[in-house]
């Protein structure tokens, strides 16, 4: 067998990389090299060449150019480690001592009681039985639901529904945020001005009707994208006018055990999600999701028809 030698590598290589590739290929190994013509054929598929090397390209040695890439991977942690120090520098300097003032009417506890601990069952019990609170609370969690499953198996429709690359997926989630961003911090705001939270409340439900009723119809990544905006809507609209009535339903000592309880939603959701979300998706499919959603919101809006909220003086805050 007629020996050669790659450019930048002094030992002798046997002839076996593929003639007419810019740099010569090995059948058996899949690896690409230097070399770029070849007197003898290449081996049989499967056949062992003992003393086998594989080239690479010239100034690149075989594990500097696996490795050139890898470095990369670090950068979205580092990223992250950075925006969580920022974070955390924000909190302890822009966030007061105390963001509810005290109300003449506030529940106060009982001087001389126990002390509730982090994870006071009776505590959460208790404030589940106020007035108003547990409805409120259902609905919340129930509204939730349907756009939590769909939300938890959007990976997976992404690419086997829409037929989309992981970048695309990527990219389709960033507007979802940034759609977001823009509704929770300044839409809401401008519409919370004018509006009660009843009135809020019974058209992020009714908005859920309806893209659901079009979810159920989308076939394409065109049309969720043009769900998106309503979908966004009903989704912060229902969390912030919610939360806003939870809070304002309890004493200033048991806003932390509230806004608990309302964060507490999310994590429900992603972990039963993946379960709920996939039997439904390999039975059903995507229709299914908005099928959920219209049945589930209606009957909210039903409850929401026949027993109003209690009406208050403040707007969201």
């Amino acid at each position: 067998m007629t020996q050669h030698r790659c450019p930048g590598l002094g030992e002798p290589l046997p002839g076996t990389c593929t003639p007419g590739l810019p740099f010569g290929a090995s059948p058996d190994l899949g690896q690409r090299g230097s070399c770029c013509s070849w007197e003898d054929p290449p081996p049989a598929p499967g056949a062992h060449q003992p003393g086998f090397h594989s080239c690479y390209p010239q100034g690149l040695p075989g594990p500097a150019w696996r490795g050139k890439g890898q470095g990369w991977i670090q950068c979205p942690a580092i990223l992250a480690a950075l925006a969580t120090l920022l974070g955390a520098v924000l909190s302890f300097t822009c966030i007061p001592a105390s963001t509810k003032g005290a109300k003449t009417d506030a529940q106060a506890p009982l001087p001389g009681g126990p002390r509730a601990s982090v994870f006071d069952l009776k505590a959460i019990a208790s404030l589940l039985r106020l007035p108003d609170v547990p409805r409120i609370f259902l609905v919340k969690v129930a509204s939730n639901c349907p756009t939590g499953l769909f939300m938890v198996m959007f990976s997976i429709i992404s690419m086997d529904f829409f037929q989309l690359e992981a970048a695309q997926a990527g990219y389709l989630m960033s507007f979802f945020g940034l759609l977001q961003m823009v509704t929770q911090g300044l839409v809401i705001g401008q519409l919370s001005s004018h509006f009660s939270e009843e009135v809020l409340l019974r058209a992020s439900v009714l908005v859920f009707i309806v893209v659901g009723l079009a979810m159920a119809w989308m076939s394409s990544v065109f049309h969720f994208c043009l769900l998106v905006p309503g979908l966004v809507f009903s989704l912060c609209t229902l969390n912030v006018v919610t939360d806003s009535m939870l809070i304002k339903a309890v004493s200033t000592s048991d806003t932390g055990t509230m806004l608990g309880l309302c964060a507490s939603v999310q994590p429900l959701l992603r972990t039963l999600g993946p379960t709920v979300g996939g039997l439904l998706y390999r039975s059903f499919g995507v229709p299914v999701f908005g099928h959920v959603q219209v049945a589930i919101n209606t009957l909210v809006l039903l409850v929401l028809w026949r027993k109003p909220m209690p009406q208050r003086k403040d707007k969201v805050r």
